[in-house]
């Protein structure tokens, strides 16, 4: 354990002592020991690639993609997994087939309908698709989980007059909170850090978030490592200090709701 947590630490190790290091220090000895401190390499970085701006677009980013799933993952779940209706099962099915196709193979169907909405270059599709991806796999996790409450629930809240409606917002919501936020946490960290979708769907440098805006310090031809990793670090601080605060709740919703579908 020891030998994989210095394997896992290196690099966050390295990336935070070349984010302290001035240009001279970075190219005469790369992966030395830090010799003074470059702390203004933060400041720099803040002031010129405007975090301010695109931290606040990645909170909206994650923010307003974490209700809507949420929302349509837990309501679809109590249909598929407490409503009894025809077909529910190959609702199901169907919803669980779209974690098996690839990315790759609706980047260019994607980019097609975003472009035909009008959507390109817009906070609120890239938070669409946010939604639209994480659907598949939070359905599968949160059904799973929501078939391991008792049946009996159902029956004695609508014998006492409870609409589908209420016994899902007053029963099932507060029953899978381990679950949901479960469900939040990964989806959090997986938004909070993704590159590849900001990067395709947004080019103008007021909606950017922050993963994008930092690869400003990466040119062409040369790149201010020093100012990249400071970028790097800042970006990593909020989404680290999430998981670590919630990561107990992550292993008991994941086991909870993984036995039975």
């Amino acid at each position: 354990m020891l030998g994989v947590s210095a394997f896992v630490a290196y690099p966050l190790l390295l990336m935070i002592g070349t984010s302290l290091k001035s240009e001279n220090e970075l190219y005469m000895d790369s992966v030395g020991l830090l010799s003074s401190f470059h702390f203004e390499n933060y400041v720099r970085v803040w002031e010129e690639a405007r975090l301010a701006r695109m931290f606040s677009n990645s909170i909206i980013v994650t923010a307003a993609s974490l209700a809507g799933i949420v929302l349509l993952v837990t309501s679809a779940s109590f249909a598929i997994a407490r409503l009894r209706f025809r077909g529910s099962r190959l609702t199901y099915l169907l919803f669980f087939s779209g974690i098996f196709i690839p990315f790759q193979l609706s980047m260019v169907p994607l980019m097609i309908v975003i472009r035909a909405f009008g959507l390109y270059n817009n906070l609120f599709g890239l938070i669409l698709v946010y939604v639209n991806l994480a659907i598949p796999f939070g359905i599968f996790l949160v059904a799973g989980y929501m078939k391991t409450v008792p049946m009996e629930l159902d029956e004695s809240a609508r014998m006492d007059g409870c609409s589908d409606w209420t016994l899902y917002r007053k029963i099932i919501v507060p029953l899978i909170k381990p679950v949901t936020v479960t469900l939040i946490i990964l989806q959090c960290i997986q938004i909070w850090n993704d590159f590849f979708l900001p990067n395709l769907l947004i080019s103008t440098t007021a909606n950017k978030t922050v993963t994008v805006g930092i690869m400003s310090f990466r040119g062409t031809f040369s790149t201010t490592w020093n100012l990249l990793m400071a970028g790097v670090t800042i970006t990593l601080l909020p989404v680290m200090g999430f998981y670590l605060f919630t990561q107990k709740y992550i292993i008991g919703g994941m086991t909870a709701g993984a036995v039975k579908g």
